[in-house]
């Protein structure tokens, strides 16, 4: 559980601008009308993740993965990978398709799912939420942990003749 930050912004007419999204009946301060974050990161971030990776490290360490089988180590130890894939309800193959995911998210995002992504580029693990309209110049909304810092200093980029606060 986060502790819950309430940010408040001005800037001259903010709420007429395209920055906000209705989800669930309510409106927000969508962070993604900003900094929009790839589709393919829409992944559950967790354990799963670290034993779909090691099925992909796997099957590139395998003998028949010659030209990378000396650059690969899997992590986990033989017993523990076999538990992992027994008390998993997704196949091995399965499980690789989504390692891949993972793997290639990291290497075009910098993170493997939504989780670290957001931390990094919106500063904050969740998009805002809790919305308030002060006025048409004001506006205030909450986050998880932290400020969005580069949500802000993208706003400004967008908007640089605006006096943002």
């Amino acid at each position: 559980m986060p502790n819950h930050v309430k940010n408040i912004l001005k800037m001259k007419g903010i709420t007429k601008l395209p920055l906000f999204s209705h989800k669930d009946g309510e409106m927000f301060f969508d962070f993604n009308k900003i900094i929009p974050m790839p589709e393919t990161l829409q992944m559950e971030s967790g354990s799963i993740e670290n034993l779909a990776v090691e099925v992909v490290l796997r099957k590139l360490a395998s003998p028949q993965s010659a030209p990378l089988r000396s650059c690969i180590t899997p992590n986990m130890r033989d017993d523990v990978y076999q538990r992992c894939i027994e008390n998993n309800a997704m196949s091995e193959d399965e499980l690789c398709k989504l390692g891949l995911a993972y793997i290639t998210n990291k290497v075009l995002y910098g993170a493997t799912s939504w989780y670290y992504w957001c931390i990094m580029n919106w500063g904050s693990k969740w998009n805002s939420y809790s919305y308030e309209e002060q006025d048409e110049d004001t506006i205030s909304f909450e986050t998880a942990w932290n400020a969005p810092e580069p949500v802000v200093s993208q706003l400004a980029a967008m908007y640089p003749d605006a006096v943002i606060e």
